[in-house]
């Protein structure tokens, strides 16, 4: 007798076990599990409380209930507390246990909700895994005001099945917020990449804005905010609800009791009893509902910066994903901190590039134009000197020479006005290629690669165009070339630029050749030379030359994307 009783709890656990595992979804589970727990013991009624580990308990699932436990949609089990919640939440309830008459039923009948099937009593046992403890499950059959030990110990079995299956599905709900919140993590890091290429400059409070609506766009927080301190002063940025704010507010970290020491950022929940006045005063402003959950995390300086800089969020979310939700931030944290490091390098570069372009066209017009101009003037004085000797007819070949001098400094100062005014990059690169080889006075052929219509990523457009147009220069001033070709290949990890013309073309083996003579002024210290090597090893390029006396010269720009 006692083997067949034994046999029926292995089977109860057994059949218990499998519906644990049949699927994710907790409440669909805990629901057949208390139908089939009910089913296998003859037991009648059975729900399970789930608490958050505070005052708040929840009627998670439940079987069978008499009408007096489901009167206006099951209020007697979702009302105040009892005598088993109450034991359980001051740690006297570590074990299945019997209960004294249940307040609930009791209010059931006082208040006439409806028939409690003769049920005044159940038995009341913990759900646990390990340390970590969920709730309860109480079960009642009619007239039954005692569980003996045997049927109290088949109930705490079952309980701590239950418990481990509760564990298993907030670790999975854990894992899978958190493979949700990095994915969205990789496809906002990979957005940002973008910001600085669609940004007309790199003024911090655009990338800011930029940054918040893409990060509110790709999670669901209720609030995303970037509170930076600069000096007195702190500079909010919020997005909720898809709009964005930005305001400022007089106050200094300290004052607004925010610890910023640490050299190293990492998330932490913020107590509700210990909420800055920052984030009181952003409450305030967005109307934001006191039940929010506040993660923040923090630096103590940003791109170029010093000030003290916070990413905080707002959510609803409980507990169980709180963890993913600190990590997905301080992940982010790290993206918006290297995308603005990467603005304040992209303006510093920008601001060289700046000086550097200025120094050539100074080398440039001192090379070119200031010669001419100083041999116009030397050949002036000498036309004066023949004139005031009555040497008209010596004087008009030197007057020849000026009008030659002089158009060719005309011609050098529109090249150079030309490369000064912006591209028209909004044609393609090689359209705008071809246009101001055209303006130099060259015939341009633009030979169509397969992937010659790709857009080129407008963060290398202007570094190509440059170098460019530093070429078409040289095949200008040297080459005498009836013909030049400018072909662009989209490579599978490379961008490739290559400009080629028919023109005297050099011996790449004589390096001390005569500038004038040199059509891509091969000398060492050549200005065209050293800035077109100079602009694509500072995007991690190489340029190339091949060349031969007769058969023109081939300039092979490579930059990696």
């Amino acid at each position: 007798m006692a083997l067949d009783h034994r046999m029926q709890e292995l089977l109860i656990l057994k059949t218990i076990a499998e519906k644990l595992n049949a699927s994710h979804d907790l409440n669909l589970v805990l629901h057949e599990v208390l139908g089939k727990l009910m089913e296998l013991t003859g037991l009648t009624s059975s729900w399970i409380f789930l608490t958050e580990g505070g005052e708040v308990h929840e009627l998670t699932a439940d079987y069978n209930l008499p009408p007096g436990l489901t009167y206006n949609d099951k209020q007697p089990l979702c009302g105040d507390s009892c005598w088993c919640l109450n034991r359980y939440r001051n740690n006297k309830m570590m074990n299945a246990v019997n209960t004294a008459n249940c307040k609930r039923l009791e209010d059931a009948l006082h208040y006439q909700w409806g028939d409690t099937w003769s049920m005044t009593h159940h038995a009341s046992v913990p759900l646990q895994s390990g340390e970590r403890s969920f709730g309860l499950m109480n079960v009642a059959s009619p007239n039954k005001d005692h569980f003996s030990e045997q049927e109290l110990a088949l109930l705490q079995a079952v309980a701590y099945q239950i418990g481990s299956a509760i564990e298993r599905t907030r670790l999975y709900t854990l894992e899978q917020r958190r493979a949700e919140l990095f994915s969205s993590v990789g496809e906002l890091v990979n957005s940002l990449g973008t910001v600085l290429e669609q940004l007309q400059d790199t003024d911090h409070t655009q990338i800011m804005d930029e940054v918040l609506n893409r990060i509110s766009e790709h999670f669901d927080w209720t609030l995303v905010a970037w509170l930076e301190f600069a000096d007195e002063t702190l500079i909010r940025y919020c997005v909720k609800d898809g709009i964005l704010k930005r305001s400022e507010l007089s106050l200094s970290p300290e004052s607004a009791g925010w610890s910023t020491e640490s050299e190293h950022h990492s998330y932490h929940i913020i107590p509700s009893d210990q909420i800055p006045i920052p984030v009181e005063v952003l409450k305030k402003e967005l109307g934001v509902d006191s039940g929010i959950t506040w993660i923040a995390s923090k630096t103590s300086s940003c791109a170029g910066h010093e000030n003290n800089a916070v990413l905080l969020v707002g959510t609803t979310l409980r507990e169980p994903i709180i963890q993913a939700d600190g990590e997905a931030i301080d992940a982010l944290m790290d993206a918006v901190l290297s995308l603005c490091e990467r603005a304040f390098l992209e303006k510093q570069r920008r601001e060289l590039a700046r000086l550097a372009e200025r120094d050539r066209i100074a080398r440039d017009l001192h090379d070119s134009v200031n010669q001419m101009l100083f041999s116009m003037s030397m050949t002036a004085k000498g036309i004066e000197r023949l004139l005031a000797n009555d040497q008209k007819e010596a004087a008009l070949p030197y007057v020849a020479d000026m009008q030659i001098m002089s158009q060719t400094a005309l011609k050098e100062m529109r090249a150079l006005i030309m490369q000064l005014r912006p591209a028209d990059l909004h044609l393609g690169l090689t359209q705008a290629l071809k246009q101001y080889g055209e303006q130099l006075g060259l015939k341009v052929r633009v030979r169509k690669a397969g992937s010659a219509d790709l857009p080129v990523p407008s963060s290398l457009e202007e570094t190509l165009y440059r170098i460019g147009q530093e070429a078409l220069n040289n095949v200008s001033k040297h080459a005498q070339a009836e013909m030049t070709i400018i072909e662009l290949h989209h490579m599978k990890d490379q961008l490739k630029l290559t400009i080629q013309d028919n023109g005297i073309g050099m011996d790449m083996m004589k390096p001390d050749l005569v500038l004038d003579t040199t059509p891509y002024s091969m000398v060492k210290g050549s200005v065209g030379l050293s800035s077109m090597r100079e602009r694509a090893e500072a995007a991690g390029g190489t340029v190339e030359y091949s060349s031969s006396i007769g058969s023109g010269t081939k300039i092979t720009v490579r930059i990696p994307y």
